[in-house]
């Protein structure tokens, strides 16, 4: 439903949500959240952001790496218009126009096509691979390699947009690896909105059974891997620290 286009270039599909919201969300409103963040930041080079150079906050520098060619029109990313919505501030993340009638639209479509359906079936939570595929190395020069890491489930994760976008809490745990590939794969759960605490505990319990945390066979370990422990408040010797050792992270 979320990613049913009506049209061509709609960025989503969300019964309610005003027409010009994409549009402020992908734009003015990433804009002010950075702003903010480089205000809070206090860092004279970078006050805030108008004094960033657009051409550097994500160059075009891969040969094939084109958004207006492969990303729908309403996702594109306008870092020269975003830097421009900031030159004289208008709003707050708060008070964007129509800002309460899209979080509305969202948070009715969770909880009609995904909390009301998750009641109706009994479920506790929902798993499912968090990635289809990897992409190849070379999906930046071979178009073959390209097209086939902008398809669903490699371009971004398994409902990766949606999910996020409509406020479905997620976690990811360690599924293994890839047979031919030697390349991680984890296991998305969700579950519905405000029940973290239940999410954490599902997902504690299948990674104390499960026990597939495993090292990535491709990477070599570097020396930040190891963690040494050591608290100056317990009594005693304070010459022997325990190490940590990090086989994985995720």
């Amino acid at each position: 439903m979320y990613m049913k286009q009506d049209f061509p270039g709609q960025g989503c599909n969300v019964p309610g949500m005003p027409s010009s919201w994409m549009d402020i969300e992908r734009c003015e409103m990433i804009a002010t959240a950075w702003d903010d963040f480089l205000r809070m930041n206090g860092n004279s080079k970078y006050p805030n952001l108008t004094a960033a150079d657009p051409d550097k906050i994500h160059p075009l520098v891969a040969p094939m790496d084109d958004p207006s060619k492969h990303s729908e029109a309403k996702n594109q990313v306008r870092y020269s218009d975003m830097i421009a919505s900031v030159t004289v501030r208008k709003n707050t993340l708060y008070n964007f126009p129509d800002v309460e009638k899209a979080t509305q639209a969202l948070e009715d479509m969770r909880k009609r096509e995904f909390e009301v359906w998750m009641d109706a079936n009994g479920f506790d939570l929902i798993a499912f691979p968090t990635n289809g595929d990897i992409p190849y190395a070379d999906s930046d020069e071979d178009p073959e390699s390209m097209f086939h890491a902008l398809q669903d489930g490699i371009k971004y994760a398994n409902g990766g947009r949606a999910l996020k976008h409509v406020g479905i809490p997620c976690i990811t745990v360690p599924m293994g690896n890839m047979e031919g590939k030697d390349m991680p794969v984890g296991l998305t759960l969700a579950t519905k909105a405000y029940a973290d605490s239940d999410l954490l505990r599902y997902s504690y319990a299948y990674e104390n059974t499960s026990r597939l945390r495993i090292p990535p066979p491709l990477t070599p370990s570097i020396p930040s891997d190891y963690i040494p422990l050591g608290n100056s408040c317990l009594r005693g010797s304070t010459q022997a620290k325990p190490t940590l050792d990090i086989l994985s992270a995720t």
